[in-house]
């Protein structure tokens, strides 16, 4: 792992660090999920996706090994690179339609927008949830796709995923 962190693959002829990459990508979408603008919001999560699906696929091991290093980072953006980061492995194992992966990896990405700044303070918490908390958590899948829409999100996989991701088998 250490020798592929440093450098792990090569783009346009330089070398690129797969967790530098993974890291920016976690910054990047802090950022924009503190203050998303409704103007460029889609396209700039689908950059941050395709960032992600690039380092992933460049070094899958270093992409992994970079959930386990950012521990320390901010929570809601390091859950959903780091989900991202798993969702575009296994698209690849199951050999999924290459048309669907950024968009999965957009609602993983977004899946906890409407939560994002309770989403911290329950990461730290170590008392149970009161009702408010527990109302706005199991509202939040509902609450972020109308968000997603105000944005401009228009993806109907995407919109799907994040409306869903808290969704038992059984309903």
């Amino acid at each position: 792992l250490v020798a592929s962190q440093n450098f792990a693959g090569t783009c346009a002829g330089r070398r690129v660090s797969v967790v530098r990459l993974l890291n920016d990508a976690r910054v990047a979408l802090r950022a924009l999920l503190q203050s998303p603008r409704r103007d460029d919001f889609a396209d700039a999560v689908l950059e941050i996706a395709a960032n992600i699906r690039h380092g992933a696929q460049l070094d899958p091991d270093a992409a992994c090994g970079s959930i386990v290093l950012s521990a320390g980072q901010p929570y809601p953006s390091r859950h959903g690179v780091n989900t991202a980061i798993l969702c575009s492995l296994v698209l690849d194992a199951v050999k999924a339609p290459e048309a669907h992966a950024l968009s999965c990896m957009a609602a993983a990405l977004t899946m906890n927008i409407a939560m994002f700044e309770l989403q911290e303070a329950l990461y730290h918490r170590t008392t149970p949830l009161g009702e408010a908390e527990q109302a706005e958590v199991r509202q939040h899948p509902d609450q972020g796709l109308a968000l997603l829409r105000e944005l401009g999100v228009s993806d109907s996989i995407w919109l799907e995923a994040v409306a869903q991701h808290h969704e038992m088998a059984d309903g």
